[in-house]
């Protein structure tokens, strides 16, 4: 495992870098739980890149100063990287 610095590195530097015809997209967005300012949600990631279709389930744990800037009516249409 690379160490913090390393991957930082890795991640800014593949950020905004895409191959030519990815399609990425999620789908099945579900808010699983809210609790003291903090919420669950899951969220099927999608990838397709060069006729290739690749998808996973994903969780993530948002606190609310990160809810607040999300619009429930546009996350199902929201983009977003998977591996």
């Amino acid at each position: 495992m690379p160490d913090r610095q390393t991957l930082l590195d890795r991640m800014r530097g593949a950020y905004g870098k895409s191959q030519a015809g990815a399609r990425i997209w999620i789908e099945d967005f579900q808010l699983r739980s809210v609790h003291d300012g903090v919420a669950v949600v899951t969220y099927v990631e999608w990838q397709e890149v060069g006729g290739q279709k690749r998808g996973r389930l994903s969780t993530a744990v948002l606190r609310a100063a990160a809810l607040s800037q999300i619009s429930m009516q546009t996350l199902p249409t929201w983009r977003w990287p998977v591996m």
